[in-house]
């Protein structure tokens, strides 16, 4: 019995949706599973969301007045995280110190900071920057000291922990699907289409008119066939091997986004799907 166009195929295996519950800690800021406010050891103070660092590549106009502009990138944002630590002895705050410092070792780990006004999680793949001058405190104090946690970011971006997605059968070409992106920064969507049914199908292209970047693959496409383009990874798959394709990965764009499918071929009927996790910078 096929399983195309079921919910079960569709969406729990291709739209990014868990077969498991995953259990998040509920703490306001966590790295790589060790919360930094529990509020036994670590009370948190105050945690930024900072602007990354804008990189604008530009010129001084030759024999002229003014500069010109070649483009604008986005680079580190650094995320302060201030923390009060407090043990009763000074035994069990030594203790702990060294907890610390076994569970911030760790490189490009997952930083998942919550909103405490509505409870958004922002994901940020960050490192501890400053290791070396953390513990620094004085000797009168030897149960309680203020720690300033700083975490690089190195591509700016924090990242809703979840894939939002739209999905819909097409039949006809060319097709529109609209992807709104509740961020504040473009994301790369997975778009995948699975043919329950495909008769001299030879192109597929997919075409974001919102942004006017479009990717297409070329080649024989027969039903049961799942073509994935993965602007996360960077790849074109079907059926999971890797295949040529021309053109570059569209984004998703602030606000929304007319996602164009065209299709050629004599007939078909595909599933197609646009998922991505909304970005924040």
């Amino acid at each position: 019995m096929s399983q195309f166009g079921t919910f079960q195929f569709n969406t729990i295996q291709f739209d990014g949706a868990p077969s498991e519950t995953t259990v998040y800690s509920t703490n306001v800021v966590v790295f790589d599973g060790f919360s930094l406010s529990d509020n036994s050891s670590l009370y948190l103070m105050k945690v930024g969301e900072p602007e990354p660092k804008k990189d604008i590549l530009s010129g001084n106009v030759p024999r002229g007045d003014g500069s010109y502009v070649i483009g604008n990138y986005l680079r580190d944002k650094v995320i302060p995280v201030k923390c009060l630590l407090k043990k009763s002895t000074a035994a069990l705050f030594d203790q702990y110190i060294d907890t610390i410092k076994q569970n911030l070792r760790g490189f490009q780990k997952n930083l998942d900071v919550t909103r405490l006004s509505d409870g958004a999680v922002r994901r940020y793949i960050a490192t501890l920057q400053n290791g070396e001058t953390l513990f620094d405190r004085s000797a009168w104090n030897l149960t309680a000291m203020e720690l300033d946690f700083s975490f690089v970011v190195k591509d700016g971006l924090g990242y809703g922990r979840d894939y939002t997605s739209v999905s819909a059968a097409v039949t006809s070409s060319p097709t529109t699907l609209v992807y709104e992106n509740m961020g504040t920064y473009k994301s790369k969507p997975v778009v995948t289409l699975i043919f329950d049914s495909a008769s001299s199908v030879t192109v597929i292209n997919v075409n974001n008119t919102t942004t006017a970047e479009q990717i297409q693959y070329s080649g024989a496409i027969s039903a049961g066939d799942v073509l994935v383009f993965d602007g996360e990874q960077e790849t074109v798959t079907k059926n999971g091997t890797a295949v040529d394709y021309s053109g570059g990965f569209p984004f998703v764009d602030v606000g929304s986004n007319n996602v164009r499918f065209t299709i050629t071929g004599t007939s078909f009927n595909a599933y197609c799907t646009i998922k991505a996790k909304y970005a924040y910078k």
